[in-house]
C-alpha cells in the first residue's frame, strides 16, 4: 500500500463511523444531447469515454477540495480501473465465464485550473492509460501486490482489521455508445435495474459508475461511510454533473 492520502480526506477528514456501511446515492440519467456531444469529442480526439469520465471526476475532485480551501498548482490523483483480463486471453469459440476484472490504478497530477484545459488534460490522461494497458500492467501490479505482502499473509487477517484508504475512487465504465437494446424481449422486458456494491473495508472510499441501459445512460456513485464524509461525496457526484454539461461546449 502507498501513502497516498484521497483528496476528499485531505480536503474535509474522515467521519468516526461506530458501524460504517457503503452509502450509495440515487442514479442520475445523463443528457442525451450533452452525451452525444461528449461522445463526438472524444472520438475528433481518439480518447475513449472512460479516459473522458476519468478526468472529469478528477476536476470535479479537484474542484471541490478547491473550493474547501485546499489549494495548490496541482493536486495529485489515484484512481482505481477494473480492467478485462480477457484481453490477454487468445481466441476462442467457446465464452469465457465467470469474473475477469483486474485493477489497474492511474495516478495523475491534476491542475487547480484543469477545467479551463480539460480536453487537453483528458488526451494526456488517455494517453497515459493506453500505455499502461499496452505493457500489461494490470499484470505487474498484481505480481507487485502479491510479492510485496508479509510472510504469513491470509485473506482473512487482512480483512480482519481496517485497510488503509490509499487510493481516491474507482471507476467502472460499463458503457458503450453503440449498444442500445438492452433488456428487451420477445415476451419480457427489464424495465429497471439497480446496481448494488458494498466497499466499506476497502482500500478507496468512493466509487463510480457509468452504465447504459435501453437508450439511456446512467452515472452512478457510492461512498463509504466510515472514509470520507456524505456531504463532500454529494458534492462532488453533483459537480461531476456540472462538469459533464460544462466540458460538452468547450472548445479547447
Amino acid at each position: 500500500m502507498g501513502k497516498h492520502v484521497p483528496l476528499l480526506i485531505e480536503a474535509f477528514g474522515s467521519p468516526s463511523e461506530v458501524q460504517p456501511n457503503t452509502f450509495v446515492f440515487p442514479p442520475f440519467l445523463l443528457d442525451k444531447d450533452v452525451m452525444s456531444l461528449i461522445t463526438h469529442k472524444c472520438r475528433s480526439l481518439g480518447i475513449t469515454i472512460n479516459a473522458c469520465m476519468t478526468a472529469i471526476i478528477n476536476t470535479s475532485m479537484v474542484e471541490v477540495a478547491r473550493d474547501a480551501g485546499l489549494k495548490r498548482n496541482n493536486y495529485v490523483i489515484t484512481s482505481v480501473h477494473p480492467v478485462d483480463s480477457r484481453r490477454l486471453i487468445g481466441k476462442s469459440s467457446k465464452p469465457y465465464l465467470g469474473y475477469h476484472g483486474i485493477p489497474m490504478t492511474l495516478t495523475m497530477a491534476t491542475p487547480h485550473d484543469v477545467k479551463k484545459h480539460f480536453w487537453e488534460y483528458a488526451k494526456t490522461l488517455d494517453t497515459k492509460f493506453r500505455t499502461k494497458l499496452r505493457n500489461n500492467w494490470i499484470c505487474e501490479e498484481r505480481v507487485l501486490n502479491e510479492i510485496s505482502r508479509p510472510e504469513g499473509y491470509t485473506h482473512e487477517a487482512h480483512y480482519s482489521r481496517p485497510i488503509p484508504v490509499c487510493y481516491d475512487y474507482v471507476f467502472s465504465n460499463l458503457y458503450s455508445p453503440g449498444n442500445y437494446t438492452q433488456g428487451v424481449g420477445r415476451l419480457i422486458q427489464i424495465s429497471s435495474i439497480r446496481n448494488k456494491t458494498v466497499f466499506h473495508k476497502a482500500s478507496y472510499p468512493s466509487v463510480y459508475g457509468l452504465f447504459g441501459f435501453r437508450g439511456q445512460v446512467r452515472m452512478e456513485a457510492a461512498h463509504s461511510t466510515a472514509a470520507v464524509h456524505k456531504e463532500p461525496s454529494l458534492r462532488c457526484f453533483e459537480k461531476c454533473l456540472t462538469v459533464i454539461h460544462d466540458v460538452s461546449n468547450a472548445t479547447d
